[in-house]
């Protein structure tokens, strides 16, 4: 298991912004190089104070054939990224991001799924999440009663051209593994918040490796990659894609 720190410092000058990066452990590759059309990388720090700080804190391991990644960054989000590269030679990829509104995005490499080969699904654990956008990614929704859901249920969310759906999972080993995943992801932001304050990159990592949460990591790891392994049959996927074929149904002209 790895795991480096980056921090990018963001300065405004007359001509442009100019991005100064920090990284531990160090990078040898060359820092200077444009990013994109308003911004230049480069290896020497600007002079002044930067307009705008963002940190990134990368742990990454190999589970079987797949590449795994945890990233913690400054908008309240654990993200799990999984990629392999099947038999057919194609890369495959899957992302549970967890947000600090309380909602777990899963979005996972499917092949003859859907539209585009890829299976997606929204879940979220108790009753103390944020609601307001579920109804078309901009309006409360109008289906979820959160006086209704228990504090440690876990349930699904799909929506799709205003028609919604919900389901609660039903409670066995798979479904109590969610619930530590969630608690996790809490805690692995509050670990992240407490980071920014640590002056040095190289300090900040060492808070890292010393936390007891890189145990719970490489649960999580394991965890997730045995979903993978068995992706149909697991209850995540069934709710999941019960739900996400109802509404679409619902949505479709004809069904």
């Amino acid at each position: 298991m790895n795991v480096e720190v980056s921090r990018y410092h963001f300065f405004h000058t007359g001509a442009g912004t100019l991005r100064w990066a920090e990284f531990c452990p160090p990078r040898t590759e060359c820092q200077d190089h444009q990013v994109c059309g308003c911004t230049m990388s480069v290896s020497m720090r600007p002079e002044g104070k930067p307009a705008q700080t963002t940190m990134l804190v990368d742990v990454t391991d190999k589970i079987g054939n797949r590449d795994v990644t945890l990233t913690l960054n400054d908008d309240g989000r654990s993200h799990y990224t999984f990629r392999w590269t099947n038999d057919d030679g194609e890369r495959q990829h899957a992302y549970f991001w967890y947000n600090d509104s309380g909602r777990l995005q899963i979005e996972i490499s499917k092949s003859g799924y859907g539209y585009v080969d890829c299976f997606f699904g929204h879940m979220f654990y108790g009753n103390r999440v944020d609601i307001g956008r579920l109804y078309n990614g901009h309006s409360p929704s109008q289906i979820v009663d959160l006086a209704s859901i228990g504090d440690n249920d876990v349930w699904a969310h799909a929506c799709s051209w205003g028609n919604e759906a919900m389901e609660t999972l039903p409670v066995c080993d798979e479904v109590l593994k969610w619930r530590q995943l969630f608690t996790h992801c809490k805690r692995l932001n509050e670990l992240y918040n407490g980071l920014t304050g640590i002056q040095s990159v190289d300090d900040i990592r060492a808070e890292v490796v010393s936390s007891p949460l890189l145990i719970d990591v490489v649960t999580a790891f394991r965890f997730l990659s045995s979903i993978l392994d068995n992706l149909d049959h697991s209850t995540m996927f069934k709710v999941c894609d019960r739900i996400e074929t109802d509404v679409h149904d619902k949505s479709t002209p004809g069904k």
